[in-house]
């Protein structure tokens, strides 16, 4: 017994689709439910599977992008990035961003916290942005084990150099897709990260500065790592899960020609 959750606006439809699709195609028995938190949309994914579950939110959000995101600091990067030409159609933020933005990435930890409380059974948050090409079964036996689950990276200073994004950290937990089992220590941990990154939710790196400084605060919760074949960015042949962090959702010939598979399903 187990739920998925993810968070979508009309901007992310496509991609939500796909990952959807791609889902129920090659792992349709891991989740008893896929919660979809909806942001001022309300999509109809009845045609995937009845197992999904919609989230309505309404809440009166500026979807101009007139943010700084201020914790990058690569900007020339981004600029390079900027100029690729998107090969599905869709561009995503980079250093500017919306309050819509930043509440849909921030969202999440209330959902998760809801889910928790409402089923009592393991929770498994994943960005849509995420083809699954095989069954995620493995990933939720690693989720079962640990209060917490994600995968481990080098920090940022490590792969970029001097940049200012977590500096203070050692590691890096990649954000994408995160697992919570039904502890006391995983409650108490989702209760204080929710309440730290709602309460400053117009900054779209809330969510991630916050769960290091809540790890730090629950001392007793246990970190797990799930293997990187469950979030894979390199789009290996091996890898169960591609994830289509950053521009390689849009720019990558490889991962675009198996979200095309999913998004004509």
């Amino acid at each position: 017994m187990s739920s998925l959750i993810c968070t979508t606006n009309d901007k992310y439809l496509p991609l939500t689709t796909a990952f959807l699709h791609s889902l129920f195609s090659n792992s349709p028995h891991t989740f008893n439910r896929v919660i979809v938190r909806c942001v001022n949309f309300d999509p109809d994914f009845s045609n995937i599977s009845s197992n999904i579950v919609t989230l309505l939110d309404n809440k009166m959000l500026c979807s101009k992008k007139k943010h700084f995101s201020t914790e990058g600091g690569l900007i020339n990067e981004y600029i390079t990035e900027g100029l690729q030409k998107s090969r599905i159609g869709f561009r995503g933020a980079r250093w500017l961003y919306s309050e819509e933005m930043a509440y849909c990435s921030n969202i999440k930890t209330d959902t998760i916290l809801m889910a928790l409380e409402d089923y009592n059974e393991p929770v498994v948050y994943s960005d849509v942005d995420t083809i699954i090409r095989g069954d995620l079964t493995g990933l939720l036996n690693i989720v079962k084990t640990h209060d917490i689950s994600v995968v481990e990276d080098i920090s940022y200073t490590e792969q970029f150099g001097d940049v200012d994004r977590l500096s203070h950290q050692d590691k890096l937990y990649q954000g994408g897709l995160i697992g919570f089992n039904t502890t006391h220590n995983t409650l108490k941990f989702v209760k204080q990260w929710r309440d730290h990154v709602m309460n400053n939710y117009t900054d779209w790196d809330a969510d991630e500065r916050y769960f290091y400084d809540t790890v730090n605060s629950v001392n007793s919760v246990s970190i797990g790592n799930i293997d990187n074949i469950y979030k894979d960015e390199d789009m290996s042949d091996r890898a169960i899960v591609w994830s289509g962090a950053g521009i390689t959702k849009y720019c990558d010939e490889k991962y675009t020609k198996e979200y095309n598979r999913y998004i004509t399903t």
